[in-house]
């Protein structure tokens, strides 16, 4: 049996004690999700005897992994698969692809009678439709329906759809940089790889994120391929990697770069044949391949520690999604020191392009040149592991033109309405309301502020308010209109000599928010 560590006894305590129907827990990659849902699932059923437990995931891996970790630690459960052709719906615990149950025929096979347990793998997925219809067939939504957990290493999505209407409350968190300090996930260190002629500029954007064919056409323009492979024969000898591409060309095309330079390397992708791909990760996991280059498909649910390096050859805004990635590395092995990440940018590189400096720097701590992230806490080992983060310093790195208020920060998303980020005891906030008369809409909550600003600022993107709303964007250099002049006077506020367009709304935003937040009683 895989015994509980000591936070995943709170973890499991908190479930237990929680009075929500659908808790959600987030925890980086490699802390043991899947270990603690099952011994959840084991616990209950030896407490409260009969029922069913239904487990949802996307993946194969998801599903092979969450099978393999319930045999281990819950022996004697009679498990069953519905996926494809298998349709083993009678047995104790259920492991479904969410893909073949969400029809109608296979849904009706399950006894909704029965059921008092579900659990979603990779829960950042549940805002889509098949799984909520899959949850609401099951009763998850119904205050007597089953207990529904959640669990995701990315407490956001990256389509700004709101966790929240699925989920009720992140009831235990631990991020990657928690993980490290307890001494669970190895050490990670970071290495910038510019690669001159890749030109992030001119690739197009959908859903608050690079497109991947843009991406794909700029890498290979820039011999994106070639530059991977000199970068990890250089940086990462010796060690096991995992690179990430935009696409299937690209990632043939490294590791067949990796081959000339005399690395065993291979590809996987999407449409690859099932067992050609199974194949290709078992040699991986031996160590026979050095390398595995991949496109969209060791995203989640690839679980394999020796990995020590992660290239990112697949640049990204969206902080859940650059998460995912280098939580391929994060594991701890025997013999495996700490994991090198490889970000690959371009000369002229955006100011708000995730590496794991920035992702570190949302967490509260900055990395310096060539320094480990255990290197850095180290500089800060004086410091209150339970210290509340002073966020002055952060925003001022932030690429949006966050306003700070009497009671948080607030983003104007032009006539997409305010995003408003608040803390109290419990942690960070991030609540939208779409205009003066609306109520407010909880987007985001939990312990980080890092995960705030990330699922604000994804938000802002996915209503497509992301280029008013920029620090950097040109028309707040412009002078103030005389319309905003007029604003400010209506509001009491005397404008400035010389004042800016910029400088004008964010007096108007501040002034305007304080006034909602006292109408509307704070929250």
């Amino acid at each position: 049996m895989i015994p509980l560590r000591p936070y995943q006894h709170d973890g499991l305590a908190a479930l237990v004690a929680t009075p929500h129907r659908r808790p959600l827990v987030a925890w980086a990659t490699g802390l043991g999700k899947t270990v603690l849902f099952a011994h959840w699932l084991r616990d209950s059923a030896e407490k409260n005897g009969g029922g069913q437990a239904v487990i949802l995931a996307h993946r194969d891996e998801l599903l092979t992994q969450a099978r393999s970790k319930l045999k281990d630690i819950w022996p004697e459960a009679d498990v069953g698969l519905v996926k494809a052709e298998a349709n083993e719906v009678d047995r104790q615990v259920v492991l479904a692809s969410v893909q073949t149950v969400q029809r109608l025929e296979r849904l009706r096979k399950l006894d909704r009678g029965r059921i008092t347990h579900v659990v979603v793998d990779e829960a950042h997925h549940a805002a889509a439709d098949s799984y909520q219809r899959v949850l609401a067939y099951l009763g998850s939504f119904s205050a007597e329906g089953p207990q529904t957990l959640g669990v995701t290493a990315t407490p956001a999505r990256s389509d700004s759809r709101d966790l929240l209407e699925t989920w009720d409350d992140v009831i235990h968190k631990l991020t990657i940089l928690d993980g490290i300090r307890l001494g669970f996930l190895c050490n990670l260190k970071a290495k910038t790889v510019v690669l001159d002629a890749f030109k992030l500029g001119d690739v197009r954007k959908r859903a608050g994120d690079y497109r991947d064919d843009d991406l794909e056409r700029a890498l290979l323009a820039a011999a994106g391929p070639e530059a991977i492979a000199q970068a990890v024969v250089e940086h990462a000898a010796g060690r096991r990697t995992l690179i990430f591409t935009p696409g299937v060309e690209s990632a043939r095309a490294a590791a067949v770069a990796l081959a000339t330079r005399g690395l065993r390397a291979e590809a996987v992708w999407g449409a690859q044949d099932l067992d050609e791909r199974r194949a290709v990760l078992e040699r991986f996991g031996d160590g026979t391949t050095e390398a595995v280059s991949n496109c969209a498909v060791l995203t989640e649910g690839y679980d394999n520690p020796a990995v020590s390096c992660v290239v990112i050859a697949r640049p990204t805004l969206s902080a859940p999604f650059y998460t995912q990635m280098i939580g391929r590395g994060t594991r701890t092995a025997p013999g495996k020191e700490d994991c090198l990440i490889l970000d690959l940018v371009g000369a002229a590189r955006q100011h708000d392009l995730l590496t794991l400096a920035s992702l570190m720097r949302d967490e509260g701590l900055e990395l310096r040149d060539e320094e480990s992230v255990v290197e850095a806490l180290k500089r800060d080992e004086d410091d209150d592991r339970e210290r509340k983060l002073e966020p002055i310093d952060l925003w001022a790195t932030r690429p949006f033109a966050w306003v700070q208020t009497h009671f948080g920060w607030v983003l104007a998303l032009g006539d997409a309405g305010l995003l408003f980020l608040v803390a109290d005891a419990s942690g960070w906030r991030v609540y939208h309301q779409p205009d003066r008369d609306a109520g407010w809409l909880r987007v985001w909550e939990g312990q980080s502020l890092g995960y705030a600003q990330g699922a604000a600022e994804d938000f802002c993107r996915g209503r497509g308010a992301d280029k008013l709303a920029k620090r950097v964007a040109s028309w707040r250099r412009d002078p103030a209109s005389e319309a905003q002049k007029g604003m400010l006077q209506r509001w009491r506020l005397v404008p400035g000599v010389g004042m800016t367009k910029g400088e004008a709304a964010d007096r108007l935003t501040r002034a305007i928010a304080e006034a909602r937040w006292r109408r509307l009683g704070g929250r």
